[in-house]
């Protein structure tokens, strides 16, 4: 089956008479980690216009399922221009950048998070603060963080403001007044039995 999305996947993408509007529909049938190993089978120019067709945030998806395959992140990174390829970044969890910024030139990398923008260099910068021997370099800036004396309306509407930067939910964090931590929930799927 993995095979078959695949394939599937890679002819859609290389069928240049196809509209960009249509490929991108077919894309959408894919899962981004699919479309990643379809990547790695196309040809430089088609994968250009795929970045196009993709758009940014597309981009960023697919290219966090990149850090699995090292040898093929500085050419794909290559292929954008630094502006294109730091938006790309910045779109990214900071713990996904930092992975693919591994994977390129410590030249190249310098470039790109000189032309990151502020928020997302600043977390990158703290990832790289740690030593990879440290906990802090496996870490992800991408959390939600609630005060643990909001009544439920005011957590709800916490976590509604915090979830637009911050889409990993299955665990809200909950801290005191001093920000010191105080517990967390945990968000679970329920179960089709459940339902």
């Amino acid at each position: 089956e993995i095979t078959t999305r695949l394939v599937g996947s890679e002819m859609c993408i290389r069928d240049s008479s196809k509209s960009d509007e249509l490929i991108r529909r077919k894309l959408s049938k894919y899962h981004e980690n699919d479309i990643a190993d379809a990547i790695k089978l196309l040809d430089k120019d088609t994968r250009i216009r795929l970045y196009k067709i993709l758009g940014v945030d597309w981009t960023a998806e697919i290219f966090s399922y990149l850090e699995d395959t090292p040898e093929y992140i500085e050419e794909f990174m290559t292929e954008l221009s630094v502006d294109e390829a730091a938006d790309v970044l910045e779109k990214m969890d900071a713990d996904d950048a930092v992975d693919i910024l591994d994977n390129v030139s410590e030249e190249e990398r310098q470039a790109l998070i000189s032309h990151m923008e502020k928020d997302a260099k600043d977390d990158v910068c703290l990832i790289y603060s740690y030593d990879d021997d440290e906990i802090g370099s496996k870490m992800t800036t991408n959390f939600i963080c609630i005060n643990n004396k909001l009544t439920i309306k005011e957590a709800m509407k916490e976590l509604v403001a915090q979830a637009e930067e911050n889409d990993n939910v299955n665990t809200i964090y909950v801290v005191d007044d001093n920000n010191i931590y105080y517990g967390c929930l945990l968000y679970t799927s329920p179960s089709p039995r459940d339902a």
